[in-house]
C-alpha cells in the first residue's frame, strides 16, 4: 500500500470519530471571546506559565473560581500562548447547553482527534488505535482514554524541542453528568503516569461539589489547585480598572465622546461595583457600548442602579443583568405592549436556557412559531449578555454561563416578568415539538413526499433535543405526580366515606325539610286567619274609635250639663228617698244589679288606678290631712279601694236617685283625667277632716293654730261638703266642724256661718235643716237668723 493510501486510510479513522467541533479554545464561534490585556493577571499567568514549562511533578493545575471571576478568559489566555508555541495538545471548553459540549460523551475522541493534528508525530498512533478498534467511539470513556489518548503519547520518545504538551479544559463543572466529571478528572490525572513526554493538564470550574469529590480521590502530589477569588482584592482591582479604562476608551472613540470620558471617579465607582468579577465588568461594558449614542446614559443607569451594599459579588451580578433586562422595556411601551413584551422575552430567554442545543434564529422562529416578527427584534437590547451573530443561520448563545443561573433562580431574578419557569418552558416546548412534528405528517399517517427531499438541519434536532429535556422534566414529574396520586387515592377514601356520611345526613334533613315545609303551611294558614282577624280589630278599633270621639264630646255636653244643672225643681222628698225604686232595665236586669255590675266594672278595668290611691292623698296632705293631723297629733288617711267602692255603692243605692249616671260619668271622667280621683278623695278627706278634728279635742278659744287652720281652711271645707258630700254624712262634718269652734269664740262661730249660709246651692236645703236644727239645740245668733232671711231661705221646710 502506498503512503498517500496509507495516509488516506488514517485520516479516514479520525474523521470517524465524534468530534465537537466548538470544543476548541479558538473555535469559531468564540472568536469574539476576550482574552487578558497585557499587563493584567501577570502574577497568575507567571505561575502557570512556570508550572506548564517546569519540572512539577503535579500535572494537573486546578484554577478553582466563582462565576465571572475570569477562568474562561484565564483559560483562553492560557490556550492561546501554547498553542502559538505549537506545545497546545488540546482543548475542549465546555458549556452548559452547548450540544456537544455540554455533556462529556465526545470529550475523549474530540481531545484525540486535536492531538493526532496538533501533535502529528502522535497521529500515527492514534490512527492505529482506531483501527485496532473501529467501535472504539462506543466503550466507556476509559476505554477510549486508554486507546486513544494514553497509548498514542506513551508510544512517543520525544516532542523535539517541546518540554511540555499542554491540555487545556475550562468548564468542567458545566458538563451536565456529575459521574462523567468525576471520571473525567481520574482520566486526567493518569497523564502523571505517561513513560513518554511530560503532559500538563490546565483545569478551572466552579467550586462545585462534584469537582471537589473527584479530586478527593486524585493524590495531591498529582494536582495543584490556586483559588482564582481569594486573590487580593487590590491586585483584582487593578485587573479590572485596566480592562475597564482599556475597553471604554474605545467606546468613546467610536461614539465621538470628550476626550478621557469617562474618567478615572466613574471608572473607580465601576470598579467598586463590580467586587472583584470580571463578567460584571465585562457586562457592564458591553450594555454601555451597544448603547452607541446613548452609551453615556446607559453608563449612569449602570452606576445609579446598583445599590447594593453586602459583600456577595453575585448579589451584583443580578443586579448587572436586572438593568440590562429592565432596560429592553422601552419608555414608550403602554402597560399591555410591555406585558407582552416581557412574556415573549421570557419564551425565548427560556428556550435559550433549558435547550441542551443552541439555536439559530430561523430555528428558534420555527420552533416557536414567532412570524409577527424576528427573534432578533425581540432580544435586539439584550445583545449584552446574549451573542446574536450576524449570520441568522449560527447558533444564539449566552455570554456567561451565570445568566442561565440567574434565570432559572427565582430567589435570584427577583422580578417575576423575567423569571424563567423551567418546567412550565420544557411543557410548552413539548407541546410545540410535537405539534411542528404532527404537522408534517398526513391523516394517514404516511409521512409527506416532500418530507424526505427536506434537509433534517438543526431545527429538527434541537425539537428531538427539545422532546428529551421535557421527556426528563416530566419523568420527575410523573415521580412527583404518582406520589400525589396515593395520597390523592387515600384522600378520596376517606372523601368517599365522608360522602357516604353526609349522604346520610342530607336524607334526614330532606324528611326535616318536608316536616317543616308542612309547619309553614300549616303556619301560613293560621298567619292567613289572624291576617284576617286584624283587619276585622282593626275595623272594630276604627268603629270604637269614632264611638270614643262621640262619647268625648257627649261627656264635654253633659258635664257642662250636670255644672249647670237647676236642681230647684225637684221636691225635697226625693231626694231625701232612702232607696230609689227598683227598675226594669230589660233582660230581667234590676237597676241595683246594674249598679253592682257597673262598680265591679270599674274595680276590674282600674284596678292598677285605684292602687295609686294612697300614695296620690298623701300628695294632697296639705290640701286634704296635713293640718288636722297637726291638730289631733297623727291621723290615718288610708283610704282603701274596697272602702271606697262599696261606700260609693251604697252612697248610690240609698241617696241618689240618678246613681247610675253619675257612675257613669265617674267611670269616663277617671278614664281622662285625675278629676274624678281629685274629687272622690276629697270627699272622703273632707270626712276625715271633721272627724279627726273632733277627736284631736282641740278648741280655738286662744286663737292659736287651730284657729288659723280653721280660718285658712273652712271655705274649702264647706264648698267640698256642699258639692261633693252625701246629706247624711254633710249634717254630721257639720256639727263636727261646729263642735269645734266654742261660743265664745263668736267671730270665728259667726264667719264659718256666714261662709256655710252664702255659699250654699238653693238646692241644698236640707243642710239649711240640719243648720236650724242646731241653732234650736244649740243656738244661733239673731244676726244668723236674720242673714238667712235676707238670703231668702226662710220657705225651708223644717
Amino acid at each position: 500500500m502506498s503512503m498517500e493510501t496509507t495516509s488516506q486510510a488514517q485520516e479516514g479513522g479520525l474523521e470517524k470519530l465524534p468530534y465537537a467541533a466548538e470544543a476548541p479554545f479558538n473555535a469559531y464561534i468564540r472568536q469574539h471571546d476576550p482574552e487578558c490585556l497585557p499587563s493584567t493577571r501577570t502574577a497568575l499567568l507567571d505561575d502557570i506559565y512556570a508550572w506548564t514549562d517546569g519540572h512539577d511533578e503535579q500535572c494537573v493545575y486546578w484554577l478553582s473560581g466563582l462565576a465571572g471571576t475570569g477562568k474562561s478568559t484565564i483559560a483562553r489566555t492560557v490556550a492561546r500562548r501554547h498553542y502559538e508555541r505549537r506545545s497546545l495538545g488540546a482543548s475542549f471548553f465546555f458549556t452548559r447547553g452547548g450540544g456537544d459540549l455540554g455533556h462529556a460523551r465526545k470529550f475523549v475522541t474530540s481531545i484525540a482527534v486535536q492531538l493526532a493534528y496538533n501533535v502529528p508525530v502522535s497521529r500515527q498512533h492514534i490512527c492505529d488505535g482506531i483501527a485496532e478498534r473501529p467501535d472504539i467511539s462506543n466503550s466507556t470513556l476509559r476505554d477510549q482514554w486508554q486507546q486513544l489518548v494514553i497509548r498514542p503519547l506513551s508510544a512517543l520518545n520525544t516532542l523535539g524541542n517541546i518540554t511540555a504538551l499542554v491540555l487545556v479544559i475550562d468548564a468542567l463543572d458545566e458538563c451536565d453528568d456529575d459521574d462523567d466529571i468525576r471520571i473525567v478528572i481520574e482520566l486526567l490525572a493518569e497523564a502523571q503516569a505517561l513513560s513518554g513526554p511530560k503532559v500538563r493538564v490546565f483545569l478551572t470550574s466552579r467550586p462545585e461539589v462534584a469537582i471537589r469529590h473527584g479530586f478527593y480521590d486524585v493524590p495531591d502530589t498529582s494536582h495543584q489547585c490556586f483559588v482564582l477569588h481569594h486573590i487580593a482584592s487590590s491586585v483584582v482591582d487593578a485587573d479590572i480598572e485596566l480592562f475597564l479604562k482599556h475597553n471604554l476608551a474605545i467606546t468613546g472613540r467610536e461614539q465621538r465622546l470628550p476626550a478621557g470620558w469617562p474618567g478615572s471617579e466613574i471608572v473607580a465607582k465601576m470598579v467598586q461595583r463590580s467586587n472583584g468579577l470580571f463578567i460584571w465588568a465585562a457586562t457592564a461594558h458591553r450594555f454601555v457600548q451597544q448603547g452607541r449614542r446613548f452609551a453615556a446614559r446607559r453608563l449612569e443607569s449602570v452606576i445609579e442602579s446598583d445599590t447594593i451594599t453586602q459583600a456577595e459579588p453575585e448579589k451584583h451580578l443580578d443586579l448587572i443583568y436586572m438593568t440590562i433586562l429592565r432596560s429592553s422595556l422601552r419608555p414608550e411601551y403602554s402597560e399591555a405592549e410591555g406585558e407582552e413584551h416581557c412574556k415573549k422575552l421570557r419564551y425565548v430567554l427560556g428556550t435559550l436556557v433549558v435547550l441542551k442545543e443552541p439555536l439559530a434564529a430561523e430555528a428558534l422562529e420555527k420552533l416557536l412559531g414567532v412570524v409577527e416578527e424576528g427573534i432578533e427584534s425581540i432580544i435586539e437590547d439584550l445583545h449584552a449578555i446574549l451573542d446574536v451573530p450576524g449570520d441568522r443561520s449560527r447558533p444564539i448563545r449566552l455570554h456567561h454561563p451565570s445568566l442561565r443561573d440567574f434565570l432559572l433562580n427565582e430567589s435570584r431574578c427577583t422580578d417575576a416578568r423575567f423569571w424563567i419557569d423551567e418546567a412550565q418552558i420544557h411543557t410548552a416546548l413539548a407541546s410545540r415539538c410535537i405539534a411542528l412534528m404532527t404537522s408534517y405528517f398526513k391523516q394517514n399517517g404516511r409521512v409527506d413526499d416532500q418530507m424526505i427531499n427536506r434537509r433534517i438541519d438543526n431545527f429538527f434536532l434541537a425539537m428531538m433535543n427539545g422532546l428529551g429535556d421535557a421527556q426528563m422534566s416530566l419523568e420527575e414529574g410523573n415521580k412527583v405526580l404518582k406520589e400525589k396520586h396515593k395520597v390523592l387515592k387515600e384522600r378520596h377514601k376517606v372523601l368517599k366515606e365522608r360522602h357516604k356520611v353526609l349522604k346520610g345526613r342530607h336524607k334526614v334533613l330532606k324528611e326535616e325539610h318536608k316536616v317543616l315545609e308542612e309547619k309553614h303551611e300549616v303556619l301560613k294558614e293560621k298567619h292567613e286567619v289572624l291576617k284576617e282577624k286584624h283587619e276585622v280589630l282593626k275595623e272594630k278599633h276604627e268603629v270604637l274609635k269614632e264611638e270614643k270621639m262621640v262619647l268625648e264630646a257627649d261627656f264635654v255636653k253633659l258635664k257642662e250639663a250636670y255644672h249647670a244643672e237647676d236642681l230647684s225643681g225637684y221636691p225635697r222628698d226625693k231626694y231625701m228617698n232612702p232607696k230609689p225604686p227598683e227598675r226594669d232595665l230589660g233582660a230581667g236586669k234590676s237597676y241595683t244589679r246594674i249598679i253592682h255590675e257597673r262598680v265591679h266594672s270599674v274595680r276590674h278595668a282600674y284596678g292598677e288606678f285605684f292602687k295609686q290611691l294612697e300614695a296620690f292623698a298623701k300628695r294632697r296632705v296639705d290640701v286634704s290631712g296635713g293640718r288636722a293631723d297637726l291638730l289631733k297629733g297623727g291621723a290615718d288617711f288610708t283610704i282603701e279601694d274596697e272602702d271606697f267602692l262599696e261606700g260609693l255603692e251604697e252612697s248610690l243605692l240609698k241617696h241618689h236617685p240618678h246613681g247610675l249616671d253619675r257612675l257613669i260619668e265617674l267611670e269616663s271622667r277617671v278614664s281622662h283625667d285625675d278629676e274624678a280621683l281629685y274629687s272622690v278623695e276629697l270627699r272622703y278627706a273632707v270626712s276625715n277632716w271633721a272627724r279627726h278634728f273632733k277627736k284631736s279635742g282641740a278648741r280655738s278659744v286662744d286663737y292659736g293654730e287651730a284657729h288659723v287652720f280653721l280660718e285658712k281652711y273652712l271655705l274649702d271645707w264647706q264648698l267640698t261638703l256642699i258639692h261633693y258630700g252625701n246629706f247624711s254624712e254633710e249634717a254630721g262634718n257639720t256639727k263636727y266642724l261646729i263642735d269645734c269652734v266654742p261660743e265664745d269664740n263668736a267671730p270665728l262661730f259667726n264667719a264659718f256661718l256666714r261662709e256655710n249660709i252664702t255659699e250654699r246651692s238653693k238646692a241644698r236645703w236640707e243642710s239649711m235643716g240640719t243648720l236650724l236644727y242646731l241653732w234650736h239645740n244649740g243656738g244661733f245668733c239673731k244676726e244668723m237668723w236674720e242673714l238667712m232671711r235676707a238670703k231668702s231661705l226662710s220657705d225651708c221646710k223644717f
